[in-house]
């Protein structure tokens, strides 16, 4: 893909994205009034750490490693007292494990 296709999809589906993202901070800080930008990017940091360990799983199917991640994340978040919708939990895995993969 040339760096003008990249700038094209960019200026299409950016504002989207951006209003995305915020609606996906806005969830969780709601759902964590307390905790606010923390929960956010505790949830960011652990779904990270989530994705690239089940990554290195050879045992798992791709869209099996998806469903784990999100549990975890869920599971993982709960412990330390941070509530996560499922919704949310499925996008910052699907997020991060685009990243980790290059997709």
């Amino acid at each position: 893909m040339n760096w003008l296709a990249i700038v094209a999809l960019v200026f299409q589906y950016g504002p989207q994205l951006i209003v995305g993202i915020k609606a996906l901070v806005d969830a969780i800080r709601e759902k964590n009034p307390t905790k606010g930008a923390d929960a956010v990017s505790g949830a960011a940091d652990l779904a990270k750490q989530i994705v690239v360990s089940l990554q290195g799983r050879s045992d798992l199917s791709n869209d099996q490693k998806r469903e784990q991640a999100w549990e975890d994340l869920i599971a993982a978040m709960a412990s330390q007292g941070t509530t996560l919708s499922e919704t949310n939990a499925r996008t910052l895995t699907q997020v991060q494990y685009q990243g980790v993969s290059g997709k």
